[in-house]
């Protein structure tokens, strides 16, 4: 079994010191601390919502495009959302995406060629913050290819961080659960009738192909359907439109 050196226990405690007490930009604060003492450059924090998808990224050196396109095109593949990692966090709580996918497999996946290797990235660790059953945030870390990937050291780390984060959000006004719902029935109502076909099939899922060939109308005018909806309902991205609409 392999002990943390004593380095890293005060990295750990650092880390708590910096983060106790702040509540402006706590996510943000987060991150900054998860760069400066452990070297994470690039990362996400995450929010979950009452069906465990993941809402309202703060991102540190990620791009807001990457993220758009993220949420857009690739979310459903990733191998660390949490309906694909549910059996293991009950007792590990940080999963990297090579313990869940043999590199040999994950470099022929879709996900990782339409996405990860687009943007640079290859090493994905993801700090879950879990509490009775309940997944209630994320951290997601990445690294390129170049890059080392994370040791067992920095896993055994975040292992015993994410029960401090998880209190953290737990005693904050950051819990999504509690949240004000969004009222934006009035904002529905000036959907057109297609509008709120292509909204209903959002919903069940469907991509952008599968809605084309359902309404009989081309991609291009899926795309132009769901900017609409978007901006009535003041929203940037599929996910972030069916929490708001699940939660009206």
């Amino acid at each position: 079994m392999e002990f943390l050196p004593s380095g890293m226990y005060q990295k750990i405690l650092t880390f708590m010191d910096e983060v106790t007490g702040t509540e402006q930009d706590f996510r943000k604060q987060v991150l900054l601390a998860f760069d400066r003492l452990f070297g994470f450059h690039q990362s996400n924090f995450w929010l979950s919502d009452e069906n465990e998808n993941f809402i309202d990224p703060v991102m540190l050196n990620i791009d807001k495009y990457v993220m758009d396109d993220y949420l857009e095109n690739h979310y459903h593949f990733d191998v660390l959302i949490p309906q694909k990692m549910i059996h293991r966090i009950h007792k590990q709580r940080v999963i990297s995406n090579l313990e869940l996918f043999p590199p040999q497999g994950y470099e022929k996946s879709d996900f990782y060629n339409n996405f990860m290797k687009k943007y640079g990235f290859y090493y994905d660790v993801g700090l879950v913050l879990y509490n009775e059953n309940k997944i209630i945030g994320l951290i997601d870390f990445v690294r390129s290819k170049k890059d080392h990937p994370f040791s067992s050291l920095e896993l055994m780390s975040m292992e015993m961080i994410s029960r401090f984060l998880t209190q953290k959000i737990l005693q904050s006004p950051l819990r999504p659960y509690e949240s004000t719902k969004n009222n934006i029935n009035d904002s529905f109502h000036e959907l057109t009738l297609k509008e709120k076909e292509v909204l209903n099939l959002v919903q069940k899922g469907f991509t952008n192909v599968d809605l084309a060939n359902e309404l009989f109308i081309s991609v291009n005018t899926v795309k132009k359907h769901l900017q609409s909806i978007y901006k009535k309902l003041d929203v940037s991205n599929r996910t972030s439109l069916c929490y708001k609409i699940n939660t009206k």
